[in-house]
């Protein structure tokens, strides 16, 4: 493993400087047909950044980051929670990838994103 690779330094924890929101801006700008599929991989990315990123910070900036990558998302797909591709995925979505954002989003609707960033993150507090 490469310890001085980009995905084991700058997703190593949050970091302000790699213009996450500027990449989901992006993301959302693309012409998908169907507003819920871009729903989908905005929210999709958001929970891959959340989980790669988070499991070596500690629960608190986990749920700091989380409040503000949701909130982000709230604002500009208010509906979300209500998309069905987060509950039956995309056709050709592997079982997988499916499974994670479903289990996700059941955290994220049940409101325990507190407990689940106290069992899953790894890292201490700085």
């Amino acid at each position: 493993m490469n310890e001085e690779s980009v995905s084991e330094t700058e997703h190593k924890g949050f970091h302000e400087n790699i213009g996450f929101f500027v990449f989901l801006e992006k993301l959302g700008g693309f012409d998908y047909g169907d507003k819920r599929i871009e729903e989908y991989f905005v929210l999709k990315s958001a929970l891959y950044y959340l989980m790669h990123s988070g499991r070596t910070s500690s629960p608190e900036n986990y749920k700091e980051a989380y409040s503000e990558i949701m909130g982000w998302i709230a604002e500009r797909y208010p509906a979300f929670a209500k998309n069905r591709f987060l509950i039956f995925g995309l056709p050709g979505e592997s079982f997988k990838v499916r499974l994670a954002i479903f289990l996700l989003t059941m955290i994220h609707k049940t409101h325990i994103v507190g407990l689940f960033a106290k069992m899953y993150c790894k890292g201490q507090e700085v």
